[in-house]
C-alpha cells in the first residue's frame, strides 16, 4: 500500500530543474545584451569625443575672432616646409603640432583671445617643454593628438586656398579617429574635423 502522505496532491505541479538547453539560451541572451551594451557605450564615447573636439575647435575659432578684433590681423606662423609633392595631402614631414603651437602662442599673447583660450580644459592643454603650469604651448584633441593649423602663409596651395576661402582666418584641424590628416579639393576627409566646417 502507498503511503498517502507521499502521493502527489491534487492540483499541485511537480517541480523540475533547469535544463541544459535553457541554461545555454539564457547565457546566449545575456551575452547578446552585454554586446549591445558594450557597442552602445563605445558609440556614446565616440560621440562624446567628437563633441569635445567640436567644442575645442569652436573655442579656438572664437579666440581667433577675438584676436582679429583686438589686432586687426590674423596670427600667421612662418611657413617652414617646402611645397608638398602630393597636393592632395597635408605635408607629412610637418609636425602637426608646430603650426598650431605658433598660432596658439600668438593667441595667448593678446588678452582678449587669451581669456577665451583659458576656458579650454586642462586635460586638452600641452604646455611647452620646461614651462611652468599655466603657460600656453598647444592643445590636443580628444584622441590625444595635436591639432594642425592652416594659415595663409602655408606654401601648399590647397592649404592657403582653404584659408583664403575662410576669409584669411586660420583653420584648426583635428585628424579625427584614424589620426590621418588628409585634404582633397579643399574638403577634409570624412573623419577630419575642421574649425571652418563646424556643425551649426
Amino acid at each position: 500500500m502507498v503511503d498517502p502522505s507521499l502521493a502527489p496532491r491534487a492540483g499541485s505541479r511537480r517541480r523540475r530543474g533547469v535544463t541544459f538547453t535553457e541554461t545555454l539560451i539564457t547565457a546566449a541572451l545575456l551575452g547578446l545584451v552585454l554586446v549591445v551594451v558594450a557597442l552602445g557605450i563605445h558609440s556614446v564615447q565616440g560621440d562624446l569625443k567628437h563633441r569635445q573636439v567640436w567644442d575645442l575647435l569652436a573655442t579656438l575659432d572664437k579666440a581667433l575672432t577675438a584676436y582679429h578684433e583686438a589686432t586687426g590681423t590674423w596670427p600667421f606662423p612662418p611657413a617652414t616646409q617646402p611645397a608638398d609633392t602630393e597636393p592632395n595631402h597635408l605635408p607629412s614631414k610637418d609636425d602637426p603640432a608646430e603650426s598650431s603651437r605658433r598660432v596658439i602662442a600668438a593667441l595667448a599673447d593678446v588678452p582678449a583671445s587669451r581669456e577665451i583660450l583659458d576656458t579650454i580644459p586642462m586635460i586638452l592643454r600641452v604646455p611647452p617643454e620646461g614651462a611652468e603650469l599655466g603657460k600656453w604651448g598647444t592643445v590636443r584633441d580628444a584622441w590625444g593628438r595635436p591639432l594642425r593649423c592652416l594659415t595663409a602663409r602655408s606654401r601648399v596651395a590647397i592649404e592657403w586656398q582653404a584659408v583664403a576661402a575662410n576669409h584669411g582666418k586660420p583653420i584648426f584641424i583635428s585628424a579625427g579617429v584614424d589620426g590621418q590628416f588628409t585634404f582633397r579639393d579643399g574638403v577634409a576627409d570624412a573623419d577630419n574635423l575642421r574649425s571652418d566646417q563646424m556643425p551649426r
